[in-house]
């Protein structure tokens, strides 16, 4: 799971589940150890890199809620959580509207991935972050060779 501040993993917690989490941020991962009361293993990694210290097809659920946008390329990110899924894992990815990003960076070109910049100041200090626009069609799992779906039985 891409943990963020920890919300959906205080969730899954509550229903006795094991969460694993990973952010980017050590602020992220911070704020995720105490909202969770140190339940949870969470640590600081890039999301675009292999997962080394996960085993293949441990986890059930991979979640990834509002995170995929600061990750240029997905290909490796998507390739790992398949590695981790088990066979009739799941995998929920949220992300923001293409066209509500279109219009927030002021785009000029829809079907490019375009970078941009956003700004977080909601956890005490104001923090740029890179992020990438996407069209929807590159968000389609039925338009990208990269996207693997296992359905769950």
């Amino acid at each position: 799971m891409l943990v963020h501040p920890g919300k959906y993993a205080e969730i899954l917690i509550a229903s006795d589940a094991t969460v694993t989490g990973v952010d980017i941020s050590p602020r992220m991962i911070e704020l995720a150890k105490e909202r969770n009361r140190q339940a949870g293993n969470f640590f600081v990694h890039n999301p675009s890199h292999p997962l080394p210290m996960l085993e293949n097809t441990t986890f059930d659920i991979v979640i990834s809620a509002l995170a995929m946008h600061y990750i240029e390329d997905w290909t490796t990110t998507i390739r790992e959580f398949y590695r981790v899924l088990k066979p009739t894992g799941l995998l929920a990815i949220s992300i923001e509207h293409p066209f509500f990003e279109f219009n927030y960076f002021l785009s000029k070109q829809y079907f490019k991935v375009e970078p941009g910049k956003c700004y977080w100041n909601n956890f005490g200090k104001r923090i740029e972050m890179n992020s990438y626009r996407r069209h929807a069609g590159k968000c389609n799992p039925h338009n990208c060779q990269w996207f693997l779906y296992r359905p769950v039985n």
